[in-house]
């Protein structure tokens, strides 16, 4: 025979329901230790899900963590200038352009950085760091060191066929701003260059 659940009268022998504070047959108040049970079934019930929650979201923060990991960090990562020298001679009179792209990274010495130049103003705006990795790669041709002993000063461009580019800033007092005064190896027409 199926045991019916509830609260049995220990004055007249009545199952009344398990929430029942007196016998709603005899009136006898009720003994109260099933009513305790429940109560500690339902704190064990709340310290089970606060468990489960903690656990999880435990296991989010390390996912997000590792989720974070996977990516390399990067401290200090180079830049790119990308820069037109316009050379001018005495009057101001354009010229050429030629158009750099410059890798300045944080760890140079000397202000020494890498230096490729490209044949358009569009290679040299489109160019990311990887393509300029591949082409400083595949054309040594085309590198141009650059070295500058105070980088508000003055500095030198050496060319692969020999030739340089040394340009001055001058001092403060006497500082164009508009126009750099220029020395080319192989051209004695330019005297200013101007970066844009």
């Amino acid at each position: 025979m199926k045991k019916i659940k509830g609260i049995e009268c220990p004055n007249c022998g009545m199952i009344n329901p398990l929430k029942q504070y007196q016998c709603i047959n005899c009136g006898k108040r009720l003994p109260k230790h099933l009513e305790n049970n429940q109560t500690k079934v339902t704190k064990r019930k709340n310290k089970r899900e606060m468990i489960i929650s903690l656990i999880l979201s435990f296991l989010i923060l390390v996912g997000v963590v590792l989720y974070g990991l996977r990516k390399p960090i990067q401290l200090a990562q180079p830049e790119l200038d990308k820069v037109c020298y316009i050379y001018k001679n005495r009057q101001q009179k354009v010229l050429y352009k030629r158009y750099f792209v410059v890798e300045n990274s944080p760890k140079s010495k000397n202000f020494t950085t890498r230096v490729v130049e490209v044949d358009s103003p569009t290679v040299m705006r489109n160019m990311t760091f990887s393509e300029f990795n591949k082409f400083y790669k595949n054309n040594p041709s085309r590198r141009v060191k650059y070295t500058s002993k105070n980088i508000n000063k003055d500095g030198l461009l050496k060319f692969s066929d020999g030739h340089y580019e040394k340009y001055n800033y001058g001092s403060e007092k006497y500082k164009n701003y508009k126009h750099w005064r220029m020395t080319v190896s192989n051209d004695p027409r330019v005297y200013y260059f101007q970066t844009n």
